[in-house]
């Protein structure tokens, strides 16, 4: 499909539109259904209904209602029951949009009929009329509210709906799985560096060690002792005797 854009001011009849252009454009802002809790249906106490005043969207055509619509029910059957629709119905070919009835089929149990939503008629249905048999008088109770059935009918509301930010978090995600590799990666190959680098410095230094380790640094820290033990030891005769100051204070080897 060739790419399309609107609207621009005709130079030459160069940019014609149509009323679907235009309705194409709307339905991209608005979902389709009634406008406010308008086009309420509500009982005359016969054989008929009014369909209240009110606007509706559908696929970009509006509605509008004003004021009420008085719709008249086809009479009962004796025995059987039946459900009629009352729609909202855009109409391509005859270029309007109409509330109408939809009869049902008389049956023991009765189903309201199908919607019609094809490409040159498309129906919302804003109530289902039952009729038992022998009715003879439409009440309130007959009538079955169906405008805020999404399936049905709904309230227009904006079409333009929270962003879906799913591809990008799933980018962000497979960055970061990306960088959390590479990072594990990294020190993977920093680890297995100064473990190698132990090993060089180990093999090096081992062979100044005796076997026992821990007995050769017990070993060095005992002479260590044993000098600090001699740098501060008195001094004393040939006999063993300490040689002291005039004070009396003892003469240590390292002072």
């Amino acid at each position: 499909m060739a790419e399309k854009s609107s609207f621009f001011d005709s130079v030459n009849a160069d940019r014609v539109y149509y009323a679907a252009d235009w309705a194409l454009h709307l339905s991209k802002y608005f979902t389709n259904g009634i406008f406010n809790n308008g086009l309420k249906v509500v009982s005359n106490d016969n054989m008929s209904v009014s369909v209240e005043s009110g606007d509706a969207n559908i696929n970009g055509y509006r509605y509008n209602n004003d004021p009420e619509k008085v719709l008249n029910v086809a009479n009962a059957d004796g025995v059987l029951n039946r459900i009629d629709n009352i729609v909202i119905r855009l109409d391509i070919p005859n270029r309007q949009i109409t509330a109408e009835i939809v009869q049902g089929t008389f049956a023991e149990n009765a189903v309201a009929p199908a919607l019609t939503r094809g490409t040159s008629i498309y129906e919302i249905r804003i109530a289902k009329i039952n009729i038992p048999a022998g009715t003879t008088a439409i009440t309130e109770d007959l009538i079955e509210d169906t405008r805020f059935n999404s399936s049905d009918c709904g309230n227009v509301i904006c079409a333009v709906q929270t962003p879906d930010f799913t591809n990008i978090l799933n980018q962000y995600t497979a960055l970061w799985d990306v960088l959390i590799q590479t990072k594990t990666d990294d020190f993977d190959s920093w680890f297995a560096q100064q473990t190698a680098n132990f090993d060089v410095w180990f093999e090096r230094i081992k062979g100044q060690l005796d076997t026992d380790a821990a007995g050769h640094l017990q070993l060095e820290i005992d002479n260590l002792e044993a000098l600090v033990m001699e740098a501060i030891a008195p001094i004393t005769t040939e006999d063993g005797n300490n040689i002291v100051t005039e004070d009396e204070e003892l003469i240590i080897r390292g002072m």
